[in-house]
C-alpha cells in the first residue's frame, strides 16, 4: 500500500462515530492521562511547598515529613468527608474544599492571591 492510500485509509478511519466500546476505552484513557497529569503536578508543587518551609522557616526533614505526610492525610479526608474520590475528583475539588474551610477561621485565600499578584507587580516581579 502506497503513502497516498495510507493516508486516504487514515482519513477514512478516523472520519467514522466510534462505537459505544471505543468511546468507553477513550474516556478511560483521557482520565488516566489526566490523573496522571494531575499527580505530577501535585507532586511539583508540594516539592515547592516543602522547599519553602524549610528555607523560610527552617524545617528539617523531620518536620518535612511530618508536614507532608499530614498534608496527603488532609487531602484525603476532605475528599472522604465530601463523599469525593480523591484519584478521580482531583485535587481542584481538595483546593475548593480547603479554601472553604480556611475561610471559616477568616483566610480568604483568593484575596491573599490578589494581594500577592499586587506586591509582586509593585516589586516588578
Amino acid at each position: 500500500m502506497g503513502k497516498k492510500a495510507r493516508i486516504k485509509a487514515a482519513k477514512a478511519e478516523a472520519s467514522r462515530p466510534m462505537t459505544k466500546l471505543e468511546r468507553k476505552m477513550m474516556n478511560k484513557e483521557v482520565s488516566r492521562q489526566a490523573h496522571e497529569m494531575t499527580e505530577q503536578f501535585f507532586r511539583n508543587e508540594c516539592a515547592v511547598i516543602l522547599y519553602s518551609l524549610h528555607e523560610i522557616f527552617g524545617f528539617g526533614k523531620i518536620r518535612l515529613w511530618r508536614f507532608y505526610s499530614h498534608y496527603a492525610q488532609c487531602h484525603k479526608d476532605l475528599c472522604e468527608w465530601y463523599g469525593m474520590n480523591a484519584e478521580e475528583d482531583g485535587h481542584d475539588i481538595a483546593a475548593y474544599l480547603s479554601k472553604m474551610q480556611l475561610e471559616r477561621i477568616g483566610v480568604d485565600f483568593d484575596q491573599w492571591e490578589e494581594r500577592m499578584a499586587k506586591e509582586q507587580h509593585d516589586n516588578g516581579l
